[in-house]
């Protein structure tokens, strides 16, 4: 627990300190949007829930924005409300790296290679608020397949 509570510290000063993002400046609209993004990354058929929600654009960002619009009626959700939502999230994707075969050190190391990655990220946003890519920035897929291919074998052989 004590490699976690470091990591959530970190994590929260870069996004004080380098991102700009301060303590209290959440907004539903954009950190609602964020996870169902990462969630439509990779997918095929982001033509077909284009049309389904009545965009052509099939950019996961945009798709993600515009979910997050559609499903808004202008209210602000309560703090205890955005603590739940967020948590569970986590809670989720734990389980989920659990379900596809990843140990808890697996899980951790896929965290610190992604964690290193991100803290490379400039302090610019782009016009949705997401923090943007330096020119030189080092994506983490080439250190997660090395555990992909680990968890593959694993899950192979079982």
């Amino acid at each position: 627990m004590k490699k976690f509570d470091l990591l959530v510290r970190e994590i929260c000063s870069i996004n004080e300190d380098k991102w700009g993002n301060k303590r209290g400046s959440y907004k539903d609209e954009v950190e609602c949007a964020f996870p169902i993004e990462e969630a439509l990354e990779g997918f095929s058929g982001l033509k077909e829930l284009a049309r389904t929600i009545g965009t052509s654009e099939i950019d996961p960002k945009y798709i993600s924005r515009l979910i997050v619009s559609l499903a808004n009626n202008e209210d602000e959700l309560s703090t205890v409300d955005r603590i739940d939502k967020h948590i569970d999230i986590l809670y989720y994707t734990i389980g989920s790296l659990h379900k596809i075969g990843l140990s808890p050190k697996d899980i951790n190391k896929a965290l610190d290679i992604v964690h290193q990655a991100n803290s490379q990220k400039s302090g610019k946003k782009d016009s949705s608020g997401k923090v943007i890519k330096l020119s030189n920035f080092m994506e983490p897929e080439k250190e997660l397949q090395k555990i992909a291919d680990k968890v593959d074998k694993a899950n192979r052989e079982r």
